[in-house]
């Protein structure tokens, strides 16, 4: 689901450099795509053409099509970002130093797992997110719907990056 990056509780125990050997510099590049993925959701580009991105001969226009499909869940090997919802906050259990660079990188919204005991947090959540940004929520939405639906398409399981789960569902896959 959407979520705005100032609701995300990072750990702050967790080391400042990223344990898979990415730079602050190129957590940040790679955050800095995320406005624009949305943007080219918003103008109807499939998300199939900005996934095949990841081949282009630009550099940039390669980073976010790996970005994208890093982050929203669109490919097997996805790095999706996941946070549980604990006493009303959002504690995030995946991507730390990511979340880390997207706020140095000034983004406001991140594709997020969520997980929660119970429908009526996750709906808190969703409507928490939406009452953040009411103008553009709807469009984020159909963003992540727009991925989810690449995901399955891609062979992707059923943990998408925008669909919330339950702590103990995540366990299980």
């Amino acid at each position: 689901m959407p979520v705005p990056v100032s609701r995300l509780q990072v750990d702050s125990s967790v080391a400042a450099t990223s344990p898979k050997g990415y730079s602050d510099a190129e957590l940040r590049q790679a955050m800095r795509d995320v406005p624009e993925i949305y943007a080219m959701l918003d103008r109807g580009v499939p998300p199939r053409e900005i996934l095949d991105l990841r081949g282009h001969s630009d550099p940039h226009l390669r980073s976010v099509g790996t970005t994208y499909g890093h982050l929203f869940g669109a490919t097997p090997s996805s790095q999706v970002l996941a946070a549980d919802v604990v006493n009303g906050q959002l504690e995030v259990t995946k991507g730390n130093h990511r979340i880390r660079a997207a706020r140095q990188a000034g983004v406001e919204v991140l594709p997020v797992e969520v997980a929660a005991q119970t429908a009526e947090e996750l709906d808190a959540v969703a409507s928490e997110a939406r009452g953040a940004d009411p103008a553009r929520y709807p469009r984020f939405e159909q963003a992540h719907a727009r991925a989810t639906s690449l995901g399955r398409d891609a062979g992707r399981d059923q943990a998408s990056s925008e669909r919330s789960v339950s702590r103990d569902e995540r366990a299980r896959t």
